[in-house]
């Protein structure tokens, strides 16, 4: 099962994902993610609660890349601990999405790729 909480700040919205994600689990983290891209600005993607991630859920993340790319938003990863977070690497992912250590280092992601208009906490 999956749980999310979302913070919003300025034009950023913050979707907290806690739980596994797998087969059962990726479309709703596929729809909760592209909902918060279609409706805000830019999205930050805090996986740090993660314990579980198999491809459906590295597929899913790249779907809303898509969405993000298409709409011109960012989609900034904050990365699940290890070894969950090394599954990035292996499958490229970082080369496709942006992915931050910290919420902060996120932030920062989005102030600097973001268009102009893009807000950063203070």
């Amino acid at each position: 099962m999956l749980r999310f909480t979302v913070d919003e700040t300025g034009r950023v919205k913050v979707l907290h994902v806690r739980g596994e994600v797998d087969i059962t689990t990726a479309p709703q983290l596929n729809r909760e993610l592209t909902n918060a891209v279609t409706n805000s600005h830019h999205v930050i993607a805090d996986l740090t609660g993660v314990s579980y991630l198999d491809m459906s859920g590295i597929r899913a993340l790249e779907a809303v890349q898509q969405v993000a790319h298409e709409q011109g938003r960012l989609l900034v990863l904050v990365a699940p601990p290890e070894p969950i977070g090394n599954v990035f690497g292996i499958v490229q992912l970082r080369r496709a999405i942006h992915i931050a250590k910290s919420q902060e280092e996120a932030f920062k992601i989005i102030k600097r790729e973001g268009p102009p208009s893009s807000e950063s906490p203070p």
